[in-house]
C-alpha cells in the first residue's frame, strides 16, 4: 500500500471534521497558520526534550492544521511519493521553521497552488522529524485524527477553541 491511497481516507475525514466545526468556512488560512506555528513551536520543544510522544502529537497536530487549510483552499493534499532522505535533527528543524516562515510571503493564502508546494515541504520535513524519532508522518496523523475524530469546541474569532 502506498503512502497515497493511505492519504486519502485520512485527508478527507479531516477534511470533513473541519466541515462539522464550520472551520472551513467559519475560519481562514491565516487564522490556520497561527495554529501551525503554534504546533511546531511544541514540535521543537518535545523534539529537544526527546518526548517521542509529544513530537508524534505535535507533527499530527500540524499536518490537521495544514490539510483544514487546504481544505479551505479546495486544494488536493499533497502525498510524499517516497521516504525522505536522512538529515540531521538540528538541520531538518531548521528548514521546517524557515518553510513555514516562507508561507505568508507566497501570498499562499489565496490560492490553493502556491500553498501546495510549502506544504509538500514542510510534509517531507515532519516527515523526517518523525523517523528521526522512530515514527512515521502517517502514525502521527492517524494518532492526531484518534485524538480530535469526537473533539468538540466552538469557535471563537476565527479559531475552534476545544472544550475542556
Amino acid at each position: 500500500m502506498t503512502t497515497a491511497t493511505v492519504l486519502a481516507p485520512w485527508f478527507n475525514r479531516v477534511a470533513q471534521w473541519f466541515d462539522d466545526r464550520n472551520l472551513t468556512t467559519g475560519s481562514n488560512p491565516q487564522k490556520q497558520y497561527g495554529k501551525l506555528l503554534e504546533e511546531l513551536a511544541e514540535l521543537y520543544q518535545a523534539s529537544n526534550a526527546g518526548d517521542v510522544e509529544g513530537v508524534k502529537d505535535a507533527i499530527g497536530d500540524a499536518s490537521v492544521v495544514m490539510a483544514g487549510c487546504m481544505h479551505q483552499l479546495d486544494g488536493v493534499w499533497p502525498a510524499l511519493s517516497e521516504t525522505p532522505p536522512p538529515k540531521s535533527m538540528p538541520h531538518c528543524l531548521n528548514e521546517l521553521i524557515e518553510a513555514v516562515a516562507k508561507i505568508p510571503r507566497m501570498d499562499s493564502w489565496r490560492h490553493a497552488e502556491t500553498f501546495g508546494f510549502p506544504c509538500l515541504s514542510i510534509r517531507i520535513l515532519l516527515s523526517q522529524v518523525a523517523i528521526e524519532h522512530g515514527l512515521t508522518l502517517e502514525q502521527c496523523e492517524e494518532h492526531a485524527w484518534g485524538e480530535i475524530r469526537h473533539r468538540t469546541g466552538k469557535m471563537i474569532d476565527g479559531v475552534f477553541v476545544k472544550d475542556a
